[in-house]
């Protein structure tokens, strides 16, 4: 039971932390730019640019020697969707709008709990090509 409450607090504190960070309330893009670099490091062993530079199909495969593999899909799929919205060309927000449609899909076929947010954002991004 403590585990589960931890991964909640975890979890807890990286989509606080992402809302934060996206919210548009950052002094300079170059701050931003730092900050976000530094979300992906601390909870993903991983740079922004190792994740941008990844196919989403291979994504799963990254954390599947992880514990919580579901809980970091999910985490990604969060800052994926975001960094689809923040996007300011068309390449890169077609390449996190497939990244967070891909693991919004795959948490909806491998979890065992259900999520409205989820299967509304993989509409949502249907119409990426």
């Amino acid at each position: 039971m403590l585990s589960r409450d931890y991964i909640l607090r975890i979890l807890q504190t990286f989509f606080d932390l992402t809302a934060r960070l996206f919210d548009g309330k950052r002094k300079t893009e170059e701050e931003f730019e730092l900050e976000l670099n530094q979300l992906y490091n601390a909870y993903f062993q991983k740079s922004r640019a190792f994740f941008m530079d990844t196919l989403p199909e291979e994504i799963p495969a990254v954390f599947e020697e992880d514990t919580f593999l579901l809980e970091k899909n999910s985490m990604l799929a969060e800052i994926c969707y975001q960094e689809y919205h923040h996007a300011s060309d068309e390449e890169s927000k077609r390449n996190w709008g497939l990244k967070a449609k891909f693991l919004y899909d795959y948490l909806n076929n491998h979890s065992t709990d259900y999520s409205l947010v989820y299967i509304a954002r993989s509409k949502e991004l249907e119409a990426i090509n």
